[in-house]
């Protein structure tokens, strides 16, 4: 069945990961995901799931976790995503870097025993 051009490009990747890498039906595919054959096939024609449901479809067809998100970095016609996804996961780090720090200060302070006459 040949695809109109106006689907998203998102949609298009879902439906060929089902169709050559899971290798099942919409009907078994909208199963594993636990939605109405009807709600499944909006994911392949039109409508962009969203976070949680990619989630599911990743699950549902054995892949990777964040397989479409790294796809969809390329299917936007470059590493854009995938190089704001780097970037906040190095922030996210050296902030935890931070918080660890400052919990093992905070530690060492408790463990220090009060000076006399300090109420």
């Amino acid at each position: 069945m040949p695809e109109a051009p106006d689907v998203p490009a998102l949609c298009r990747e879902i439906r060929h990961v089902r169709q050559n890498v899971a290798g099942i039906s919409q009907e078994e595919a909208a199963r594993r995901v636990g939605v109405s054959l009807k709600a499944y096939r909006a994911y392949e024609t039109f409508r962009e799931p969203k976070l949680r449901r990619l989630r599911q479809l990743e699950a549902a067809f054995r892949l990777e976790e964040d397989y479409f998100l790294r796809k969809a970095g390329h299917l936007l016609g470059g590493d854009d995503l995938s190089d704001e996804l780097a970037r906040r996961h190095e922030e996210l780090v050296a902030r935890l870097g931070s918080i660890e720090e400052a919990v093992r200060e905070l530690t060492l302070e408790l463990r220090q025993p009060r000076a006399e006459g300090a109420a």
